[in-house]
């Protein structure tokens, strides 16, 4: 095939791609929820002339017929063909998921802890009352693995320190493991709450 018949059929492929996927996107009904990052996904009806420059690229993001299938050629090519570590924050190691957090926001914490006071003052402050940190899954994989992760010491001293002093701690950083957690999702296993 000489090079002129593989330039038009290029750029035949090419041209029935720039029009066919904007046809197949309209006329595909939209999803309501994606079932891989369960989450909702935007929707033209959230859309209105008032924010419709915000919204219209992120409703299309979402919506893009074969998105699903394309996020799972990008993981794919990250993992096996570039050899990276991580994608988009997330990483596997053994089988077991996580996605790494590489600093502690410590203004959120405070926030978080000034809240609880308030909490305490206002309906709690004549109950024993106690609070825990529960480790996230990156505690037991990050390190260990060559990833960041945030300062766990830090974060329980920055509650310690914000917290209204009838609050009382409990550490339960060596009773929760790897175990507890999803192996394919980086929560808690519902499961293991009673344990």
């Amino acid at each position: 095939m000489n090079n002129k018949v593989k330039n038009i059929i290029v750029t035949i492929l090419f041209m029935a791609f720039i029009f066919i996927v904007p046809i197949v996107n309209i006329l595909v009904t939209d999803k309501e929820v994606s079932k891989s990052e369960r989450r909702k996904l935007n929707t033209f009806s959230s859309i209105s002339l008032s924010n419709f420059t915000e919204k219209f690229e992120t409703y299309s993001l979402d919506q893009f017929v074969g998105r699903d299938t394309l996020r799972q050629i990008k993981a794919y090519i990250t993992y096996n063909i570039f050899n990276q570590k991580d994608n988009n924050d997330i990483y596997i190691v053994n089988g077991q998921v996580s996605k790494y957090t590489n600093s502690l926001d410590e203004k959120s914490v405070i926030n978080i802890a000034k809240k609880y006071n308030k909490l305490y003052s206002q309906l709690l402050s004549n109950m024993n009352v106690y609070y825990s940190i529960i480790p996230d899954k990156n505690y037991f994989m990050a390190k260990a693995n060559g990833y960041p992760s945030i300062d766990y010491d830090k974060l329980v001293e920055l509650m310690k320190n914000n917290m209204n002093k009838n609050m009382k701690y409990i550490d339960l950083f060596n009773e929760v493991k790897i175990d507890d957690y999803y192996k394919t999702d980086i929560h808690w296993r519902q499961e293991n709450l009673d344990n």
